[in-house]
């Protein structure tokens, strides 16, 4: 058991060694300690998923970069369809660009461990393609900056 030991020896509420096994032992509220390794180690697992989710926000970014591109083609494509004179290969090259577009996007989500649907089984928040739509229009984003 964790805290004082009956020979009154300190020990770590995480990994249970007495305080002449580590170099620092630190007192928390309750009787609890926890030692310089577990610290350290749990600083170690901190900056890991800090990492992480630098990597993940770096490739949501790169997702709305890339609905942004895809709602410029979009629109261009709107444009040349009121035209009467538009080549239907012309409009056929950009509805073909959007569609590959999205198929990376998809390949992308997927290698950057994010699920494609938000719903009760899936990964919410930046998990998934529309919690990342949904956070970055909250937060006012486009094309992957924040608007005033």
């Amino acid at each position: 058991m964790a805290g004082r030991t009956p020979q009154d020896k300190i020990r770590c509420s995480f990994c249970n060694k007495t305080q002449d096994m580590v170099r620092k032992m630190i007192s928390g509220q309750d009787g609890a300690y926890i030692c310089d390794e577990c610290i350290s180690l749990c600083t170690e697992i901190l900056e890991e998923e800090m990492e992480d989710d630098l990597v993940k926000l770096k490739a949501a970014l790169e997702i709305v970069r890339s609905f942004a591109r895809i709602e410029r083609l979009r629109k261009k494509s709107r444009v040349l369809e009121r035209r009467k004179d538009t080549p239907q290969a012309e409009i056929k090259q950009i509805t073909d660009a959007i569609k590959i577009e999205l198929k990376n996007i998809t390949d992308f989500s997927n290698s950057n461990g994010f699920s494609e649907r938000y719903g009760k089984n899936k990964a919410k928040g930046l998990g998934s393609l529309s919690g990342i739509m949904k956070e970055m229009s909250e937060k006012r984003y486009e094309n992957g900056k924040q608007q005033q």
